[in-house]
């Protein structure tokens, strides 16, 4: 690709990019709930 394609988004690609990013924050949510881990309402809890 050359330096112009990188630099100016069209709508379609980000568009695109939109989807993407919607798909693999839904795969992480699946990640998320498969994890066996107990939901710690501690403030100081990190993680």
């Amino acid at each position: 690709m050359n330096q112009w394609n990188q630099n100016c988004y069209s709508k379609k690609k980000v568009r695109g990019l939109g989807r993407r990013l919607r798909t693999f924050s839904q795969y992480l949510n699946e990640q998320i709930d498969s994890l066996p881990v107990q939901n710690n309402k501690d403030p100081n809890y990190k993680g």
